[in-house]
């Protein structure tokens, strides 16, 4: 039941992430959470790569923790397959619904960031 309810919330949060007027509000909240939760740490991460002597810039360092997050949902998908392959279901749907979660947290932000770029005057 809990793992139902969970895949509905998420659902929920996905069609008002689309929404014109809740959808803004969670855009601006997406926002803010990038840019300073985002940008600000990967701007200091790439300035102090840089001043170390790596050539990188702050895209390249975006793209790196874009594979991280992706590495991160692949690999609770994975552990959600090790669950199921040993019939721990409680554990595996605990980890369908995470990787769920954030396999639908950039599709929010964008849905979201969309909404806020359509509803801004």
């Amino acid at each position: 039941m809990r793992f139902k309810l969970s895949i509905l919330a998420i659902v929920a949060a996905l069609s008002l992430s689309a929404s014109p007027g809740i959808g803004a509000i969670i855009g601006l909240f997406f926002g803010f959470g990038i840019a300073f939760f985002v940008a600000g740490p990967s701007f200091m991460i790439a300035g102090t790569l840089r001043g170390a002597g790596l050539p990188l810039n702050d895209k390249d360092v975006a793209v790196i923790l874009i594979l991280l997050y992706v590495a991160m949902v692949l690999g609770l998908a994975y552990v959600a397959w090790q669950a199921w392959d040993r019939s721990d279901m409680d554990r595996a749907r605990l980890y369908v619904v995470k990787a769920t979660l954030f396999t639908a947290l950039p599709v929010m932000g964008w849905l979201s960031i969309q909404a806020l770029a359509d509803a801004w005057p």
